[in-house]
Order: C-alpha cells, then structure tokens, then sequence
C-alpha cells in the first residue's frame, strides 16, 4: 500500500463523518492520483496550502469548510514581516513595494487578528523574513490549532534562529531553489553565493527536524527532462521532503514579459508530477497550478487568502499589486470585507493569470495601487472550482427532512411505549422549572406524539393557546389522538418544517416556546435567533436536546462500518447536537437570551444483544436518519454488520448499557429570570 492510500485510510478511521460527502471522497481520491502525501513527524503533509493531519489546525480547517457554523473570512495568509531583501530576484512579485517596517507590537496585533478572522495556515515571507530580530516574538502570537510556514532565501536562517523556532507553530521551511546549476540559481536570484545559502538552509531545516520543501519558480528551460531531473536529484540528496513548482505569474518583475506558461506547459508539470510522485522517490513533487486548477481548488484569491505585505498594505494575493487598505489605518475585518465585496466567490483559474492587463495598468507607477484610484475589478464569468461546488452541493448531499421524515414516520408507532418510557424525565423536569402563566400562547416546535403539547395546553389553559409544529405526519396524527383522549381544545396543528414556521410568526406574539429533542435536526445558530423574534419581552424558551455523539455506542459502529465503506453512504449525516452546555450558552446569549437553567444529565437504556440494540436505535427515529442515507441495496446488509459487531464488542456481557446524554435549558429574558426556579 502506497503512502496515498495509508494516508487515505487512516483519514477514514480519524475523520468525523458528519463532514463526510460521497463527492467529498471522491474529492480526495481524483486529488491524490498525481499527488503526493508525505509522513513527517507523525502527521500526513497532503499540501501545505492545508494543514498537516491529524492535529488542532486541520480540525479546525474541516470544521472551517464542513461544519454547522459557516465558513470563517479567510483560512491562508502570507504575512510578509519585511519588504526588504538583499537578492534581487528575477521574478520578485513583491518588486516596487515600500520598504517601511512594521512594529513587533503591529505585527503581532495582526497575527492574532488574522487568526481572529479565521486564518488557520499562516505563510511567513517577506522580502526576507529573516532580516527581522524580532522573528520569533511575532510568530510564537500561533496558537495551537494554527499552523506557520517561513518562506526564506536560507539568508539568516542559522542554527540558533531554527532551534527558537522549533519552540513554536511554525512545523515547516521554504527555501528557494531554482536550478541544480549553482551559477543558474545565483543569476536568477541576483546574488552570488545565493545557492550555498538556500543549500546551507535546508541543511539547518533538516537538522532540526522541520519539513523542509523547496520553491522553484520555473521557467522553460527547468522543465525540459535533464533540467528538471538534475533539480529533483538534488532536493532528494538534500534529504527534502518536497520540491514545489510555483509557476512564473505575470506579476511584480515579469509582468510584462512573455515568461508565463500556457497549457503546453502546465501540461508537462502535470505530466512531470504525476512521473516522479507515482515513483517511490522519497520526495514530492507539487505544484500551484495543480492545487488552484478548477478540478480542485481554484484561485482562492479574496476569498480564503490574503497577503499583507512588509508595511502593511492588504492584497487578494501577493501576485496581485492592489491595495485594499492597511492595517496601520483599519482593522482587517474591514479591509477583508472591502476585499470580498469584489471577489464575492473563488475563481477556476488564477486571477493574476487571467487580468494581467489590469494589473499592468495598477503597477504603472511602479508600486501597488490604492482600490480608489483603479476601475472596478473587471472579475470574470466562471464556474466555481469543484471544491466550491462541493460545498454549494452539501445539502443536497446531506441528510435532510426527507429522512428526518422517512425516520420519524417508521419510529412514529413506537415511540410512545418505547422512546418516551425513559426520555420523558427530562423533559418532565424542564417543565417543573417553566413557569407559564394561564392564557398564554405556547408554541412547541417538534411536537413528536404531543407529549410536551398536551403539558403545555395544560398549563396555558383554555384562555390560552398551543401552536404544535412537526415535520412527520405520522407524529402529528399520534398527538392529535392524544389531545382528544385529554379532552384538550386549545392546540392547532401544523405540519412542516420548524424553522420556515416560525420565520412566518410575527414578532413578538408568542409566551413561551419549548423543543424536546429538536436541536440537533436544527442548529442553535438557527433557531434562538428566530424564537428571540417571535417571543415577547416577557418571554421564555425551554428546550430538552442530545449532546453530540450520544449514544455513543451505536453511532461510533455506524461509523466504523461506513468508515470502511464509504461508498455506501448516499448522503452525510452532519447533525448539529450541542457538544456541551457551554457551548450552548453561548449561542443563547448570543441571541439574546438570560440563563435561567442549563445542565446535563444522562439516562439509560438497557439491551441483551445485538439485536436488541439496533431496534433501540431505530425505535428512538434518529437512528433511522442514518438507515435512510445508505444506498438501499446495502442496508439490510449493513444491519446484520452492525448487529454482529456489537454482539463481537459485548460477547460474555449480560446486559449492553446504552447512555444518552442530553442537555436541559431554559432561556429567559431579565424581567422573566427572576420566575423561574434554579438549578
């Protein structure tokens, strides 16, 4: 097994698979065919455009793109620390940029704000960012779930530098090598002695233990065979972990050269790594143009990169000379939003590429234009990269309410006798804390069998009103036939979903609203905010909700079994169960909301077998949102895995003891906090 496929397979044991879609995983395997993934320091280095997994960073960046709470302003950043160098490249983008150098104090302001706003990769360049004294105080402002890289010449990169630089977040060095040749290598780099510097560099990058890659800017002549073999067996003598190709942009000192590449070219550094990476060469091969190509990534220009240069000045990227402000004279925030007002999405292809032109125009007095003084960005009329129409795609690729529905529906005749026999006390508790005075106008969002309406309908009165919602009929009809047996007259039924519900209720016209096991099919993101709206300035919310991952035993065996065939999932399962109380009490306050109750708690269920404990899951509606996003042709079989593997788990135990975590809450304005009874 090839490191591609290790990787692959342990990324399937690790991944939470609530971020997993079938176009995700194929995502990934059309990604790896001519790339690379390589082991360093017990972590997998896919690219170092994403961080290395597993760890802090490269959670965050899963959550980031595949999580419940949206995507963050930015995700990469190159941070120049200076504007000066002593090289003169041939190809320098950042040619005709002021020299005037930020504070220790600024600079570690702005690492912290970027990582603020989202950055989770941060790119340490410059100029030459070893020219700063002060290099290790700015980069040790990364905390533990960001990642840095620092991109240098080799010039200054010592023994002392390398071992402070061990002590922080920064796991990688870049070292320019553009030839084998060292006369070619000092030419292009406009210094003699350029090419025992970058060798020197990676020497003392190896030696204290960083991945260590090297950064070519290529031109034709390095892609002809010889060339680019002489180069390769130099980085693997080197003991390099990666040569990566950074295709000459029509920027900074090329701009109005004829040096970019074409299609013909683009197409032989495919070609090329597709050769050396499929070798067990013990170096990888990557390159910008494959990561940025609409089949993957895209130009993420604007949109999930940045790049601040040595004084401060913000750009989409630092192959693109146009300055949306500074950070000397506003905060990011803004000048990140001013940035996306212009590139509202991810391009197919590399913007720099394709308005070479306008650039030329910004640059025609030789240094990076203010957004004020050019014509508007003349963006052009692409599709999105395919990474970005899998994430536009994502809800049509995730469990919705049609399975919520199909589950529902199946659980619907049992959960009553079943589910409710020991998931009522809980919310037999929340509702001793409520205090809900006669006449009021409930709402019970995700009524299920009526269970919380008929409390509720009791406790308003007759004077009162209960507005019922559910998205499955078969729950609706089974509260109905409750109300009537209690002889109950003041609660209207609706059927659909929740949320476009409420968005329809005017503002503040409702008492008390109460969810017992809805959170989680909805966000709290979602539904606090909506329910702030509708309720009056005396109002209170009560809600009863699963924690994540609870229970854990079944849906960590649903995991495995899906782990190990990906293939058989129709659609992700990305719920969006609280993770713990104080999380939750977060998105209250956030919404407007006062504490009044918020606490966990436990119950249990108790089963013999296998097969009792995959009827628990099925009988309790959740667990049959999973059945219903497998291909059809693979779920009886999948059962009958599922029960074998928990029989194999508990063998020679008498009983399986299943654990529900859940989390009771009661949100309250302040006028009502002081009626409600505490924990």
């Amino acid at each position: 097994m090839n490191i591609n496929e290790t990787f692959l397979n342990e990324f399937m044991q690790r991944v939470d698979m609530r971020y997993f879609t079938p176009a995700l995983y194929q995502y990934l395997r059309d990604f790896l065919e001519i790339e690379k993934v390589r082991k360093h320091d017990g972590q997998y280095v896919i690219s170092t455009f994403i961080p290395p997994f597993p760890g802090k960073p490269f959670d965050r960046f899963m959550e980031t793109y595949f999580g419940t709470d949206g995507r963050t302003a930015i995700q990469s950043v190159d941070l120049a620390l200076t504007n000066a160098c002593i090289f003169n490249c041939w190809h320098c983008y950042n040619a005709g940029r002021v020299v005037s150098d930020l504070s220790t104090e600024t600079l570690q302001r702005v690492v912290t704000r970027l990582q603020d706003l989202g950055a989770i990769v941060v790119n340490f360049t410059g100029g030459e960012p070893c020219l700063r004294k002060d290099l290790i105080e700015i980069v040790s402002m990364l905390r533990d779930d960001s990642c840095g890289i620092l991109a240098t010449t080799g010039y200054g990169f010592n023994d002392a530098l390398a071992k402070r630089l061990r002590d922080t977040r920064v796991y990688s060095i870049s070292i320019s090598l553009d030839s084998a040749d060292e006369t070619e290598h000092d030419t292009r780099r406009g210094r003699a002695g350029a090419y025992k510097i970058a060798l020197q560099g990676i020497e003392t990058a190896k030696k204290h233990g960083f991945y260590t890659y090297t950064c070519a800017v290529p031109t034709r002549k390095l892609l002809q065979e010889d060339n680019f073999r002489r180069l390769v067996e130099l980085n693997k003598s080197l003991g390099v972990d990666e040569l990566q190709l950074i295709e000459p942009a029509p920027a900074g000192r090329i701009l109005s050269t004829d040096v970019g590449f074409g299609e013909e070219e683009f197409a032989t550094v495919f070609r090329l790594m597709a050769e050396y990476n499929l070798q067990d060469s013990g170096i990888a091969i990557s390159s910008f143009a494959h990561m940025e190509s609409p089949e993957f990534f895209g130009c993420g220009a604007g949109h999930s990169h940045i790049y601040v240069d040595g004084s401060g000045e913000v750009s989409p990227c630092n192959m693109m000379p146009i300055s949306y402000g500074n950070v000397l004279e506003d905060d990011l925030a803004a000048i990140i939003a001013r940035i996306q007002a212009d590139i509202k999405h991810p391009c197919s292809i590399c913007l720099a590429h394709q308005l070479r032109g306008y650039f030329a125009e910004c640059t025609k007095h030789g240094r990076p234009a203010s957004v004020s003084d050019v014509p508007p960005m003349p963006l052009p009329d692409e599709p999105l990269p395919r990474f970005f129409r899998i994430l536009e795609q994502q809800p049509t690729e995730t469990a919705g309410n049609s399975e919520i529905v199909l589950g529902y529906t199946d659980a619907s005749a049992t959960y009553e006798d079943y589910w409710l026999s020991v998931a009522s006390t809980p919310i037999d508790d929340m509702f001793a804390r409520l205090q809900i005075s006669p006449g009021a106008t409930a709402v019970d969002c995700g009524c299920g069998t009526g269970y919380s309406t008929a409390k509720l309908a009791q406790m308003v009165g007759p004077q009162g009103k209960v507005i019922a919602i559910d998205l499955t009929e078969g729950m609706v009809n089974s509260a109905k036939q409750r109300i009537r047996q209690q002889g109950l007259a003041n609660v209207e039924f609706r059927i659909g979903d929740v949320l476009e519900e409420l968005r329809g209720f005017p503002a503040e016209s409702v008492d008390v609203a109460v969810m017992t096991w809805l959170i989680g099919y909805v966000g709290c993101d979602e539904i606090f905010p909506l329910l702030k709206r509708i309720l009056k300035p005396n109002g209170v919310i009560g809600f009863v909700a699963h924690l994540d991952r609870s229970p854990e035993v079944p849906l960590s065996v649903f995991e495995d079994i899906t782990r190990e065939e990906p293939q058989v999932l129709m659609k992700a399962v990305k719920m969006k169960f609280p993770m713990h109380a104080r999380g939750t009490e977060a998105h209250l306050r956030n919404s407007g909301f006062e504490i009044g109750t918020l606490y966990e708690g436990t119950f249990d269920f108790f089963c013999h077998r296998g097969q009792e404990v995959y009827d628990h899951v099925m009988k309790s509606g959740a667990g049959t949102t999973f059945y219903f996003s497998l291909q059809p042709s693979a779920r009886e079989r999948l059962a009958q895995e599922f029960v074998r593997r928990i029989d194999e788990r508990y063998r020679g135990q008498s009983e399986i003891r299943i654990v529900h975590r859940y989390l009771v809450g009661i949100g309250v304005s302040a006028v009502q906090k002081l009626l409600c009874q505490s924990t």
